[in-house]
């Protein structure tokens, strides 16, 4: 009838969109208000499976075609900028806190599919998750985390579809921060988006 739908699925491994604590392992959610972006087109809206929050159905005010080149969230997809199955994501240096979770914002999904109909998306950052506990119990109001060896932690980043990476080689020393106003409590567990690579060096964990 006009409308096109998409069924999307969330990574089926441990560990968006929503982070759900099943004890020994997260689960990733799609949630209602989730934007993707298909071929360079934000979806305009969804609806979750119920028996199955993995998956959902996406649908978009105009036809998306296989191959679908796929980034979650949307935002962070830079308009028109695929090009023979690469494209520019940005992993923002700012992320909000979400008490047990995530910042939507930068939990960054690639999909890649052939297959008309159907899209599956795989994690392109991993994540921390850090335990700020102070003598005093006062609150963090801020947690930031960088590469050692100096590497870009935030900004733009080349996605290539087919294997679900994110790459960006410089060494600009830039990081990653997680804010909050009222503050982290103290024994709070802050989650932060990294991305996803070898840090020879370490990294460093600044309150």
């Amino acid at each position: 009838d006009g409308v096109n739908v998409l069924e999307v699925t969330a990574p089926s491994n441990v560990t968006k969109t929503t982070l759900v604590d099943n004890g020994e392992y997260y689960s990733v959610n799609w949630t209602a208000s989730d934007v993707i972006s298909v071929n360079g087109q934000a979806s305009s809206g969804l609806t979750v499976d119920t028996g199955n929050a993995k998956k959902a159905v996406f649908t978009f005010a105009n036809e998306v075609s296989a191959p679908y080149y796929s980034v979650y969230p949307a935002s962070a997809y830079k308009a028109e900028s695929l090009v023979d199955g690469q494209a520019t994501v940005v992993i923002p240096a700012e992320q909000k806190y979400v008490e047990g979770d995530f910042d939507p914002a930068a939990a960054i999904m690639i999909g890649y599919s052939e297959t008309a109909g159907k899209l599956a998306f795989e994690h392109a950052v991993a994540y921390m998750q850090i335990k700020v506990t102070t003598a005093d119990e006062a609150a963090v109001k801020s947690v930031s985390i960088s590469g050692n060896g100096k590497e870009t932690m935030s900004g733009e980043f080349t996605a290539t579809f087919a294997d679900a990476t994110l790459v960006n080689d410089s060494k600009d020393g830039s990081s990653v921060t997680v804010t909050s106003e009222s503050g982290f409590a103290s024994g709070e567990e802050v989650i932060i988006a990294i991305p996803a690579r070898n840090y020879t060096s370490g990294v460093s964990i600044t309150l």
